[in-house]
């Protein structure tokens, strides 16, 4: 499927891909709209269900590393991540609200808006990851809605040794 804008699943929806799915995404997002008006987002407010394998990549003729912004899950589903095959995305797989159980950080882990780990849910960072924050918060939300904040209601936890959280280039 080419895409040429946002995807956005609203609130009570649900969007199944087949297995084998392939979306690709155009460099710019024609519609201007989203958080990052100049690039696509897949924006889940609702369901997202994978019934195999599904890739999301870029559209371009010679794709570059961030030509599309990401899969944007809003409001903490849950999803087999092992299931998603993600290329040539700016942010990858980015997640506001965790989902309940344990979620686990590894790598270099950008984060362009507000993060919330709720009460029920853990953040696991993995040795060495390093958590970027945007200079700017791209939601627009929170205590300081100029800036990218991590709010932790249920539980963080660093696995064998120190992680570093940075702001991020931009």
């Amino acid at each position: 499927v080419q895409v040429d804008g946002d995807v956005v699943v609203e609130p009570g929806a649900t969007l199944t891909l087949a297995r084998g799915a392939r979306l690709r995404f155009a460099a710019s997002d024609n519609r201007q709209s989203g958080f990052d008006p100049t690039r696509c987002e897949f924006i889940v407010y609702g369901g997202l269900l994978l019934e195999g394998q599904v890739r999301c990549e870029s559209g371009a003729a010679a794709p570059r590393a961030d030509d599309w912004a990401g899969l944007l899950l809003m409001d903490g589903q849950p999803l087999d991540i092992d299931q998603l095959q993600l290329a040539h995305a700016r942010y990858g797989l980015v997640r506001t609200r965790l989902p309940a159980g344990i979620t686990r950080f590894a790598g270099v882990q950008p984060l362009f808006r507000d993060l919330i780990v709720p009460a029920g849910a853990e953040m696991v960072v993995d040795p060495g990851a390093q958590l970027r924050f945007a200079p700017a918060d791209l939601g627009g939300s929170g205590l300081s809605p100029q800036l990218s904040e991590l709010v932790i209601e249920g539980r963080l936890s660093a696995e064998g040794g120190a992680f570093t959280v940075a702001q991020a280039s931009d």
